[in-house]
């Protein structure tokens, strides 16, 4: 399995409604070789921007008490599964989600940091209320 610490928790396949990024991952890393593979994607858990309806995009804010707690959940939920690559955007709320997760999971222990994975920019918006 691959755990993409991003946007839902669910395991889906690949033809799943993915966005723009993901697809583009898909293809940058299975173009060469036709495979089945389980995709596990994680959303991060709470931020206080969550919380307060504030527009993150890709404002870098950590994850609240209550994300944390989350993002242990999923780690426990996700202990005895077996992943062969981890990926999570830089921002910090993915990263720590996804190093909660690997800190759970002994299957692996590095996380690719891929900056095109990030929640998409919503420009001015960002920081202000919805």
């Amino acid at each position: 399995g691959i755990v993409l610490p991003l946007s839902c928790l669910c395991k889906t396949t690949v033809a799943d409604n993915l966005d723009l990024g993901l697809i583009n991952i898909y293809n940058k890393l299975f173009t060469e070789q036709r495979m089945e593979f389980e995709l596990y994607l994680v959303r991060h858990g709470e931020t206080e921007s969550n919380r307060t309806h504030i527009i993150q995009g890709q404002l870098d804010v950590p994850l609240s008490q209550t994300g944390l707690e989350q993002a242990r959940l999923v780690a426990k939920h996700l202990a005895d599964t077996q992943f062969t690559l981890a990926i999570s955007s830089d921002l910090l709320r993915a990263l720590k989600t996804g190093e909660t997760i690997r800190d759970e999971n002994s299957s692996f222990k590095e996380i690719e940091v891929w900056k095109v994975a990030r929640e998409r920019s919503f420009g001015d918006c960002e920081g202000q209320g919805v």
